[in-house]
């Protein structure tokens, strides 16, 4: 290979540097500009776009078994790219000054997965992590760690949803059963996609009676309020924040000002029509039930939703 003494002014030419780096590629004005390979003494490799002597466009950077694959800006890891570690990890996403930053994805060497949003390198903001022994969380997140609301589904099936601070559940959200029959003839719900157990919902407490905030309560078919109202009141909180966030500040179906401070979140738990019937008493209680009755002056008291 043959190097020149003096850099290349304009065009395509190979120049070896003092410490013994060597670039192959196009020049202008004597600065690599347009797409060349630099390779430096101790081995780190950058093939890819220049502008101005400065890695700049698309290119591919090698170094100590670390491989980065996408967009540069001034010699700095800025835009869309692919970050694989010697560990295994890959990183798959937004970058900003050298840093995870925006919408990515991430696979760490343990198998851990995670999909959401990165800020100065750590997860920060709304996200999935599936953790390798099944378990699955979705949330918020700050400085890396679980912060905010958010979900956790264990890979038994049980659920732990509320309030997280520092990677722990500190306040758990209050659980709410609902009928499967409840949704049987809804119309312009305010929700996208199938409503499962274990969603995070918001009830709209304004205007939904005080006995529907109950954690015991069933609502349903079997219970005083009707279908369309319940239909009304439940919001899954995904959809809840996206509308907020369009600007918009009322319910859709009722017109109501919507904010987060008069909305309240639940774990919904969808049951069937007979889990959510109270169960009969046993003889000997009924026995003693009617006793009382009669020693009451023979009245029976009538039993409501019957």
């Amino acid at each position: 290979m043959i190097y020149m003494n003096v850099k290349p002014k304009d065009g395509t030419g190979i120049y070896k540097y003092k410490d013994g780096s060597v670039y192959d590629g196009k020049w202008k004005g004597g600065k690599r500009h347009g797409k060349g390979i630099y390779k430096y003494s101790d081995g780190t490799f950058y093939e890819g776009e220049w502008k101005d002597d400065k890695q700049h466009g698309k290119g591919t950077f090698e170094q100590g078994g670390i491989k980065y694959v996408g967009d540069f800006v001034n010699n700095r890891l800025e835009g869309k790219g692919t970050l694989t570690k010697p560990d295994g990890s890959i990183y798959v996403g937004d970058f900003v000054h050298d840093e995870f930053e925006g919408n990515g994805n991430l696979l760490r060497s343990n198998g851990d997965k995670y999909v959401g949003e990165f800020k100065k390198g750590k997860l920060h903001g709304n996200g999935t992590y599936t953790l390798m022994n099944g378990d699955v969380y979705t949330g918020e997140h700050a400085d890396g760690l679980r912060n905010g609301n958010g979900k956790m589904v264990h890979s038994d099936g049980t659920i732990t949803a509320g309030i997280w601070d520092k990677g722990k559940c500190t306040q758990e959200y209050p659980k709410l059963k609902v009928t499967k029959s409840a949704f049987n003839d809804c119309e312009d719900v305010f929700f996208t996609g199938p409503i499962v157990t274990g969603d995070i919902i918001v009830l709209h407490n304004q205007a939904v009676k005080k006995y529907m905030f109950d954690a015991d309560t069933t609502i349903g078919a079997n219970t005083k309020q009707n279908t369309p109202n319940i239909c009304t009141y439940i919001f899954l909180k995904s959809s809840f924040d996206k509308y907020i966030k369009e600007g918009k500040t009322s319910n859709p179906n009722t017109r109501e000002t919507m904010t987060e401070d008069n909305c309240k979140t639940y774990v919904l738990i969808i049951v069937d029509e007979d889990e959510s019937k109270p169960k009969s008493k046993s003889p000997m209680l009924r026995a003693r039930s009617r006793s009382r009755s009669r020693s009451r002056g023979g009245k029976r008291t009538r039993c409501l939703n019957r």
